[in-house]
C-alpha cells in the first residue's frame, strides 16, 4: 500500500485480503483503471517484477501476464480509498474532507 492514500477503507482491505488466497496479485480495478499502488502482491510476483526492471519496464501491471490476477470491483462508495496527496491542493481538500 502507498503511503499517501489517508482515507484507506478498512473494509475494503479485508475484502482484498479475504480474496488473497490462491492469487498473485488482488487488485481494485474501477473500470479500465487500475489501481496498482492500493494492491496486493504475494511473493510469487518478485521474480515476474524483477525481470520487468533488469529490462529497463518499471510499468509494475506488465508483469500481470506472468500471474494469477483477481480484480477487486467492490469499492468504498465515494472511492476515497483511492484518494491520494500529491500536491499541496490535494492536502487542503484532505483537511477539509477530514474536517466534515
Amino acid at each position: 500500500m502507498t503511503c499517501d492514500m489517508p482515507f484507506l477503507n478498512l473494509g475494503l482491505l479485508r475484502y482484498m485480503v479475504g480474496m488473497a488466497p490462491g492469487h498473485d496479485v488482488i487488485i481494485p480495478r474501477l473500470g479500465e483503471k487500475l489501481e496498482p499502488l492500493h494492491a496486493l502482491y504475494s511473493k510469487n510476483c518478485l521474480k515476474p517484477i524483477e525481470r520487468l526492471i533488469e529490462r529497463g519496464d518499471f510499468k509494475i501491471i506488465h508483469f500481470f501476464p506472468e500471474a494469477w490476477v483477481r480484480y477487486v470491483e467492490r469499492f468504498d462508495p465515494e472511492h476515497l480509498s483511492f484518494f491520494n496527496i500529491n500536491t499541496p491542493e490535494d492536502l487542503e481538500r484532505a483537511r477539509k474532507r477530514l474536517a466534515l
